[in-house]
C-alpha cells in the first residue's frame, strides 16, 4: 500500500560503527526507517522495477544438507508454494493433501489440489534457521524475474557498509523462483527492528533472515512519444518494462500469464484470440504527463465482478497479526488510513450497504491477489 507524506516523518537511524558489526547479520521489509543515501554525481541505471528476491538454502532430506534455493518474497499471497521439481529432488515427505481455488485479474479461476510439506531455511551465510514452514506444492510458480541491474555507485556504497545481500552474486540475471513465501510468513522473515536502507540510485536493501534483499524501483524509463519520464506505477512494478514496440507483446503475455495469480493462457486452444485481447489491451493503456492509467485485463466473458469484502477484511486482518507489538508502524498505518479518508480516496462502509454509487477513483494500488 502507499504512503502519503507521513513516512517523511520516520526518524534517522544513528551510523552504524562496522567494527562492532556482527558477521552473520541479517535482516527484512515491512521494517524500520528507510536510510537515503544519494550524491548529486550519481547517474542512475536505466528504468527497473525489482521484485524481492533472495537466495537461501533448503534442507534436503534426501542428502541429508542444505542446497541453494531461490525465494520470492510475496506480501500478497495467502499460500506459500515449492516448485514441484524442486519438492521431488529434495524428497519432502507429504504431511496433507488440499484443494485450492484461486482467482485471478479478470475473474479467470483454476482448481487444483496440493500436497503440503514442510520446508526448512537458512541464509547463505547465516546459522539462523526457520523450520517447518507449511508450504504447498505447484508444477510453476511464476515466470523468470530480473534481479537488480546495480549502479557503479550502489555497488560501491554496499561494499563500504560491508552489507550482505541476500544473492549468490551481484551480477544481473534472469531466475525463476523455487519458492513462493506468502504475506504471514514474512513476520518470521523479516527484521522489523532493523533499518530498510535506500540505495543511491532509488533501489531499496530489506533486512531480511537470509541478507539483505534488492528491490523496489531505480532510474528513469524511456520518454513515450515526447512525454517526460515515466514514473514506475504499480501496474509496471508488477511486469517487465517495455523498452521497445517489438517487446511489447512478451511483456503483456507476462502479465497476463502470471502462474500465481491463477492466469495462464495453457489451456486456450485459439492463440490468435489470445494476442487479438492483449493487442486490444495495451490500446487501453495512456501515459500521459509521466503518470499511467491502465485497466484491469478483464476478458470479455467478465460482466459482474464479485465482492471481494472478505479477502480485503481478511488481509487486514493479516497485517494486524503482523504490526502486533508495533505501536510505531500500527500508528502509521491509522494515520494513513485516516488520510486517506480526508482526502476522499477511500470511504467508511457498512458491513452490508444499502447504498451503491459509483465514483471515478483517484488513487492507484497494487493489485496483490496472488493466491
Amino acid at each position: 500500500m502507499p504512503l502519503p507524506s507521513q513516512t517523511n516523518r520516520f526518524r534517522q537511524p544513528t551510523p552504524r560503527n562496522n567494527n562492532l558489526r556482527e558477521t552473520n547479520r541479517v535482516q527484512t521489509l515491512h521494517a524500520a526507517p528507510a536510510r537515503n543515501f544519494t550524491t548529486e554525481s550519481e547517474r542512475p541505471v536505466s528504468g527497473q522495477c525489482v521484485l524481492q528476491m533472495a537466495s537461501a538454502l533448503i534442507f534436503n532430506e534426501a542428502s541429508g544438507d542444505y542446497q541453494p534455493i531461490t525465494i520470492l518474497l510475496d506480501s500478497g499471497a495467502q499460500k506459500s508454494f515449492i516448485k514441484a521439481e524442486m519438492r521431488n529432488r529434495l524428497r519432502l515427505p507429504t504431511i496433507s493433501s488440499t484443494s485450492f481455488t484461486i482467482t485471478g485479474l479478470g475473474e479467470l479461476q483454476e482448481t487444483f489440489k496440493s500436497n503440503e510439506v514442510k520446508v526448512t531455511l537458512k541464509g547463505l551465510r547465516s546459522s539462523r534457521k526457520l523450520q517447518r514452514l507449511s508450504v504447498f506444492i505447484r508444477e510453476k510458480l511464476t515466470s523468470t524475474t530480473k534481479l537488480a541491474l546495480l549502479s557503479e555507485a550502489d555497488k560501491s556504497f554496499i561494499k563500504r557498509e560491508k552489507i550482505m545481500i541476500a544473492q549468490q552474486t551481484l551480477r544481473p540475471s534472469e531466475l525463476s523462483p523455487d519458492l513462493l513465501i506468502r504475506q504471514y510468513l514474512l513476520n518470521q522473515v523479516i527484521q522489523h527492528h532493523n533499518s530498510v536502507i535506500k540505495l543511491p540510485s532509488g533501489l531499496v536493501l530489506t533486512p531480511t533472515v537470509f541478507g539483505y534483499t534488492i528491490s523496489g524501483a531505480s532510474g528513469t524509463f524511456p520518454p513515450n512519444n515526447g512525454n517526460s519520464d515515466t514514473q514506475c506505477t504499480p501496474l509496471i512494478a508488477a511486469t517487465p518494462v517495455t523498452l521497445t514496440n517489438d517487446s511489447y507483446k512478451k511483456d503483456i503475455k507476462h502479465l497476463y500469464e502470471l502462474e500465481s495469480l491463477g492466469i495462464n493462457t495453457q489451456n486456450d486452444i485459439d492463440e490468435a484470440a489470445v494476442i487479438k485481447f492483449m493487442d486490444n489491451y495495451r490500446k487501453t493503456i495512456v501515459i500521459e504527463n509521466g503518470n499511467i492509467t491502465a485497466g484491469f485485463p478483464f476478458t470479455e466473458e467478465v460482466r459482474n465482478l464479485k465482492d471481494n469484502f472478505s479477502v480485503a477484511l481478511r488481509r487486514l486482518q493479516n497485517l494486524l497479526r503482523t504490526l502486533h507489538g508495533d505501536e510505531e508502524k500500527l500508528k502509521l498505518y491509522s494515520e494513513t488510513f485516516a488520510s486517506y479518508l480526508q482526502e476522499g480516496l477511500i470511504e467508511e462502509a457498512t458491513d452490508q450497504p444499502d447504498r451503491i454509487a459509483t465514483r471515478d477513483l483517484r488513487g492507484t494500488f497494487p493489485d496483490t491477489s496472488h493466491s
